[in-house]
């Protein structure tokens, strides 16, 4: 009945052995799991926090982006609205060449007309004076004449 006894103690302390390395393993196991759910809690947070900072982050680069767009259409705007200016003033500008040429060239007509006139009337005048200086010998002629006669009376006259 001893033996019995040491045989069903000695199976008593193998089982009650198993049992606590057993217990020992589901509490070793049930603190690995709790370390590893706080492991996994802290990096759900970080990925988190993570998400949050990058939908942060590209909140302030999409507003970047919308204050460089109307920047760069106020750009665009200012560009195109000196663009119309400058058209305008070199249509202007061509419109007063168009005008200067057109002033220079009634101008030249005018000094050509001019000229034509005194040309003419220098052509006149220069015919004028030569019917004048015709008469003038024609008349000289007459008066030379008519001295002639003159002497050649008095002359005869002197004779008788």
């Amino acid at each position: 009945a001893a033996e019995v006894d040491l045989s069903s103690l000695f199976k008593d302390a193998v089982t009650a052995t198993e049992e606590a390395a057993e217990a020992q393993a589901s509490d070793t196991a049930e603190a690995a799991l709790n370390e590893a759910r706080a492991d996994a809690i802290q990096v759900i947070k970080a990925a988190k926090a993570a998400v949050k900072n990058a939908k942060v982050e590209a909140e302030e680069a999409r507003e970047e982006a919308r204050v460089a767009v109307k920047a760069a259409k106020a750009e665009v705007a200012k560009a195109e609205a000196a663009m119309e200016v400058a058209k305008a003033e070199a249509a202007e500008a061509r419109i007063a060449a168009r005008q200067a040429q057109a002033q220079a060239m009634e101008a030249v007509q005018a000094e050509l007309s001019a000229a034509k006139k005194a040309k003419t009337e220098a052509n006149a005048a220069t015919q004028a004076a030569r019917v004048l200086i015709q008469e003038a010998h024609s008349e000289a002629a007459e008066a030379m004449k008519t001295a002639k006669a003159a002497a050649e009376a008095a002359k005869a006259e002197a004779a008788e």
